[in-house]
């Protein structure tokens, strides 16, 4: 890989490329907003400056390989950044970069913070199963350091969030296209309630036919 990095997410953009977009690189010591993707057929590793998340640098985003419409895209949603996030971002591999998903001009397709869920596609509906659900909000003060030669400026972030874990599932519904954006809302469904709140899971998408005759264990 091209940095160190850890948090990152991981998904498949064509059959012969994966995409890895933001984490905490240890390279830099700060959290990425870079998107590189690898060619399994000529082994090497490529990122633009224009394939940079629209969110910024963030850090326990979920992501994961979706049809949407006709196209194969790459869908994330939350992550952290000092705060979590409420963000949802569609990549375009052809293109070559992020395209936010908003519920509507103003307001974000997530109604609260999420970190550390998983993002899964089933039945050719995304879903959003668990995470680190944050309420509250974020202050920022800033510092001004002055000697007889330079003025320094800081910004430091304290979140008053209240961060816990989750066994909500949410679908990405509607996909509608206005002015240039993209329109879809993340929706609760109870139904499909997990057995108990988690974060940092992991899920495989496995046929029917491989069930069988299996017996599932909570």
């Amino acid at each position: 890989m091209p940095e160190r990095l850890h948090g990152h997410c991981m998904a498949v953009v064509s059959p012969h490329e994966i995409l890895i977009a933001g984490g905490f690189s240890t390279t830099t010591n700060d959290y990425s907003d870079k998107t590189f993707v690898y060619n399994t057929l000529t082994k090497s590793w490529k990122t633009r400056g224009w394939m940079a998340m629209k969110h910024g640098p963030k850090t326990n985003a979920a992501c994961s390989a979706i049809t949407w419409g006709n196209e194969h895209r790459v869908l994330m949603v939350g992550g952290w950044n000092n705060h979590g996030l409420d963000s949802t971002e569609l990549f375009d591999a052809n293109k070559e970069h992020w395209k936010v998903i908003s519920a509507n001009l103003s307001s974000p397709a997530l109604d609260h913070n999420l970190k550390s869920a998983v993002v899964v596609e089933l039945n050719k509906k995304p879903l959003a199963l668990g995470g680190v659900k944050c309420t509250g909000y974020v202050s920022y003060k800033m510092y001004f350091v002055v000697d007889d030669y330079n003025c320094f400026c800081f910004r430091h972030h304290k979140a008053m969030q209240d961060c816990k874990r989750v066994d909500t599932v949410l679908e990405l519904q509607s996909s509608s296209v206005d002015n240039g954006g993209l329109e879809a809302t993340w929706v609760e469904q109870p139904e499909l309630k997990l057995g108990s709140p988690r974060s940092g899971h992991s899920i495989l998408v496995l046929p029917y036919t491989h069930l069988r005759g299996c017996s599932l264990i909570p």
